[in-house]
């Protein structure tokens, strides 16, 4: 429900949970945990609502998302062994797309990676509210508590798994949470949450890359479409807007939100609400005011730069078609980012010609294409290396790679996808 929180208390289940055994791994799953009800859990559940491209490849969707996935090794867990360590990953996705359901990030084979070096792990993915149904940003939502749901439902996820794990084999002592991008994100604001309390949900942290100085103070853009919004549901001549908001359909909500654009990441973003986020993470971190955990932060190789459409490679483009393209992006970019570009431009030739490559990587350009022309990689010596965890030397959907040269090859220690894992799709 959008601009609702929901109960901060998660409940305790009882042994004889269901789910089902890869034999293939030997891992059992449990899929689609609800935060706050005993697990019947063989199948993923709905994606949380979200807009971007990952989002185009989920076929289930809905508010009803609450829900988080286990891994363990079947093996590593038996009457009388010791308790396991616990990773809770935090997808990213600009707090605007993803989810826990995606098969990148299925955590099979970081598990069993785990047991391969002999230090077996069990493995946690959360789902959490994502864009204005995480993240309304009125001030309505602010002075009612409601703001900044979406770190709210990451919250009490840690508090399921602080609660539950132990049932699973794992180590209550021992959990750490780790993200990426608006993952890792995540995982920095929960060192600073409600003011750096420490609520013992977690004993380590890793974010790649990322950190908990991304919020601020409400925006002029928040309060605005926010306000546009609540104009569209005719819910901006009373009081108890919010209220008003819950009550339009969800259908009406989304086709509203969608047609008049309001579904850029950037729009509904975390903001001090003097609850969850009581400062600035600037000024917290200064004051020392975060929990004391071991951390790891890095990196990942051209991560941003990712999202660039394939067509930009594209050594066919003429020169109008290359003006377009500047025209489109530059309003982004500040100056020294137009100067760089145009400096890349200049002597980096384009080196795709052939369309059908091109379109190739254009449809799939999000997690595929290599983050800069390989010509620029290749006489630089930059690492077109993105940490995602899927790969195969193949698409998405069986579509082949253009050309060994032309695609970069992604193999991490947490890349895997296998048979015996429920699809998404």
């Amino acid at each position: 429900m959008i601009g609702t929180n929901v109960d901060q208390k998660a409940s305790v289940v009882l042994m004889g949970h269901i789910g089902i055994y890869s034999s293939e791994w030997d891992q059992d799953f449990f899929l689609g945990v609800p935060y706050a009800l005993p697990p019947t859990a063989t199948k993923y559940a709905a994606a949380c609502v979200g807009y971007g491209s990952d989002h185009d490849s989920y076929s289930n969707v809905s508010e009803d998302c609450l829900y988080l996935n286990i891994v363990r090794p079947s093996s590593s867990v038996r009457p009388g062994s010791e308790r396991l360590p616990v990773v809770v990953w935090i997808h990213g996705g600009a707090l605007n797309e993803g989810s826990a359901n995606d098969l990148r990030y299925n955590l099979t084979f970081i598990v069993d990676r785990s047991v391969k070096i002999d230090k077996p792990i069990i493995a946690v993915s959360i789902n959490y509210r994502l864009s204005i149904w995480g993240f309304i940003t009125g001030n309505e939502a602010i002075h009612s508590g409601n703001a900044n749901l979406g770190l709210k439902d990451q919250r009490l996820a840690l508090k399921w798994v602080k609660e539950n794990i132990g049932y699973f084999g794992g180590n209550t002592s021992q959990i750490t949470i780790w993200g990426e991008s608006a993952g890792a994100f995540s995982v920095g604001a929960h060192l600073t949450a409600y003011g750096s309390r420490d609520d013992n949900l977690f004993h380590g942290a890793i974010m790649q890359p990322g950190s908990p100085l991304y919020y601020g103070s409400i925006r002029d853009w928040n309060k605005t479409a926010y306000n546009i919004v609540s104009e569209g549901m005719s819910c901006n001549t009373m009081d108890g807007g919010l209220q008003c908001l819950r009550e339009v359909s969800f259908e009406k909500r989304n086709s509203f939100i969608t047609e008049t654009g309001l579904t850029q990441a950037g729009l509904w973003q975390p903001v001090v609400d003097g609850d969850f986020i009581q400062g600035h993470a600037s000024e917290q971190l200064a004051d020392g005011a975060f929990v004391r955990v071991p951390i790891i932060t890095g990196a990942n190789s051209d991560e941003g730069t990712a999202v660039v459409n394939g067509t930009l490679f594209d050594a066919t483009l003429d020169n109008e078609e290359k003006t377009d393209e500047y025209s489109y992006i530059a309003p982004w970019l500040s100056a020294r980012e137009t100067n760089t570009l145009k400096f890349l431009e200049s002597t980096f030739p384009r080196v795709i010609s052939n369309p059908i490559d091109v379109q190739k990587l254009t449809i799939y350009s999000i997690s595929y294409s290599p983050p800069f022309p390989p010509a620029i990689s290749r006489q630089s010596g930059t690492s077109t290396e993105m940490k995602k965890f899927l790969h195969t030397d193949r698409m998405l959907n069986g579509i082949l790679p253009p050309s060994r040269t032309e695609i970069a090859v992604w193999r991490t220690p947490t890349t895997a996808m296998q048979p015996s894992m429920p699809r998404v799709v």
